[in-house]
C-alpha cells in the first residue's frame, strides 16, 4: 500500500534538524540528585538542575523520574527534557580535564631474552 501510494503521490524527502537527531538518541530515565545525574559511573550537573534537584518528573507514568536523551557514542554530552518541553544540554563534570593515563604501561623492562642454544 505504501508503495502504491509513494507512486502516484510521490515522496518529498525532508532533511532532520540537530533537534530531530536529539529526539532520535536513546532514551533512560533516571533522577536529578544533589550531585546531578549519575549515567554509566557519570555524573552529569548543570547548574540550571538546581531547582529540579530531588524533585519527580511531571511523568507521572515513569515514578518521578526524568527523561534523558544520551548517545553512547559520545558520553561528554546528555539531554534532559525539563518542564518547558525542550531538550536541554547537561555536561559531563569531567568532561573539560585533560585525559591521562590511569594504568601502568604492561611492561616496564623488555622481556628477557630466549636461552641460547649451543
Amino acid at each position: 500500500m505504501w508503495a502504491a501510494l509513494i507512486a502516484v503521490a510521490g515522496h518529498v524527502p525532508v532533511p532532520l534538524t540537530g533537534h530531530d537527531y536529539l529526539e532520535l538518541l536513546p532514551v533512560r530515565w533516571q533522577a536529578i540528585t544533589a550531585s546531578g545525574i549519575r549515567i554509566h559511573h557519570r555524573t552529569y550537573d548543570r547548574d540550571l538542575l538546581a531547582p529540579y534537584r530531588g524533585q519527580p518528573s511531571p511523568h507521572t507514568s515513569r515514578n518521578g523520574k526524568w527523561e534523558i536523551h544520551y548517545n553512547p557514542h559520545d558520553v561528554r554530552l546528555i539531554w534532559i527534557r525539563l518542564p518547558d518541553g525542550l531538550l536541554t544540554e547537561i555536561p559531563w563534570i569531567h568532561r573539560d580535564h585533560p585525559t591521562r593515563r590511569t594504568r601502568r604501561p604492561h611492561r616496564l623492562r623488555p622481556p628477557p631474552r630466549p636461552p641460547r642454544i649451543t
